[in-house]
């Protein structure tokens, strides 16, 4: 009766650990809205608030697997963030709207959540039955 017990607990701890990467790898677990998380906007309404004057600096990454992405901040001061579409005219739309932009290199945060998310189940599967 204990070993079915101990395998129900088993079970359930694979299961909890397994939705809880899933979570996280998919932007986190938030029990309520965080009040310092960046807006998240559409690309258009991107362009529309750089053409308004309402865009002070961005930070753009490119990434071969997610693209292209854009941080930066209104000149209210509160951050935004979005994914952007391949637009050749993007850079000439900052420098014509006067803002500042800078270009950086994709992190390597990527490829431990990649590691984690595939790998980390297996690993502790393999763990619990040897």
């Amino acid at each position: 009766m204990q070993i079915t017990t101990k395998m129900i607990m088993i079970w359930v701890g694979i299961f909890a650990a397994v939705f809880i990467l899933f979570n996280l790898s998919q932007g986190g677990i938030s029990g309520s809205a965080d009040a310092n998380a960046p807006t998240r906007l559409a690309y258009s309404d991107f362009l529309n608030k750089v053409e308004a004057g309402e865009v002070k600096k961005v930070v753009i990454r490119e990434n071969a697997e997610s693209g292209t992405r854009i941080q930066g901040n209104f000149t209210s001061g509160d951050a935004f963030q979005l994914q952007a579409v391949s637009d050749p005219k993007l850079i000439d739309t900052l420098r014509r709207n006067n803002v500042k932009f800078t270009a950086e290199s994709p992190s390597n945060d990527a490829l431990w959540s990649v590691f984690l998310s595939s790998w980390l189940p297996f690993l502790v599967l393999i763990g619990i039955y040897v």
